[in-house]
Parts: C-alpha cells; structure tokens; sequence
C-alpha cells in the first residue's frame, strides 16, 4: 500500500543525518520513485493520511514532487493539509515551500503553453 511504502521512505529520510548529503538525496530519491508510480494515492495520502512530521520532511521535496505531478489538485491538497498542521507550517515555513511549489507548476505550466 502507498501509505505504507511512503511512510517508510520519509522514515529512512527521517533518520539519515542532514550533513551526510548522498544519504539525503538517496533516501529522497527513493520516496520520488514512489511517488511516480502512485501520483493520485499520493495526492490521498498527503490530504487524509500525512502526519504532521510527515508533512515537514516532504516539504524539502515539494518542488521534485511537482515536477512528477504537476497538478494544481497537488497544490490544493498541500494548502489544505497546511491548514492542518498550522504550527509545523509556521515553524518549519512550510507556506514558502508551498507557494515555491506552485510558481514553480506555473513555470512548468507556462512551458507547455508555449511549445
């Protein structure tokens, strides 16, 4: 199950020391592959199913996790989930990550537009 497999990666991201950087990105490489196979039970998780610690260690990926669903229901689904968790949100400044991940889609958004 998605919950299951994305727990564990933001887990063993959880755990890896933020000076050990190839550990950091393996360990968030790992959750993005998830992510690609799953983009709608993704979307669930982080709506009904995501803790609020799971919700900060995501936030260092929101703009990978765009770039994998570049969706505004993504977007819609990160602010609602904010406005669960508004002390996470403000100590970790997680709204900044939010709002960079969707001028971000509007980038990716505003390339296919113009090709």
């Amino acid at each position: 199950m998605i919950t299951d497999e994305l727990r564990k990666g933001i887990d063993q991201r959880a755990t890896v020391d933020d000076e050990w950087d190839y550990g950091v990105q393996q360990s968030w490489k790992n959750v993005l592959n998830i992510i690609s196979d799953n983009a709608n039970d993704v979307i669930e998780f982080i709506e009904n199913d995501c803790t609020a610690d799971e919700f900060s260690w995501l936030s260092e990926i929101f703009n990978e996790i765009i770039d994998i669903i570049p969706s505004q229901r993504l977007i819609e689904a990160l602010r609602k989930t904010a406005g669960k968790y508004p002390e996470e949100v403000q100590k970790y400044n997680i709204e900044a990550c939010i709002d960079e991940a969707e001028g971000h889609l509007n980038f990716i958004l505003s390339k296919v537009d113009s090709e």
